[in-house]
This record gives structure tokens, sequence and C-alpha cells, in this order.
């Protein structure tokens, strides 16, 4: 999947990676590295 594929869901695969998910952290990280603008949005993870 190219990354202009990707950008129609920007938003969901940035939720995703919020919520945990590897492969869309990824995902996102490869869109920001192609100059792809990402909300930056940091939460500590949970420890408990």
């Amino acid at each position: 999947m190219s990354i202009g594929n990707l950008l129609g869901y920007h938003g969901e695969i940035e939720s995703a990676a919020l919520n945990g998910n590897a492969v869309a952290a990824l995902c996102l990280a490869e869109m920001y590295g192609t100059g792809c603008p990402s909300r930056r949005i940091w939460r500590r993870p949970a420890y408990g």
C-alpha cells in the first residue's frame, strides 16, 4: 500500500497508533517521514 493511499485513512491510523497498534504507529511514522503532517498528541503509557 502506498503512502498516498494511506492519506485517506490518516485519522484512523493516528487513532489506532495512539491506542497502541504497532503497525499503525509504523505507518504513521512513515507518513510523517515523507512530509505528511501529523498532530502531535503525546500520552504517557499507563503503568499499573
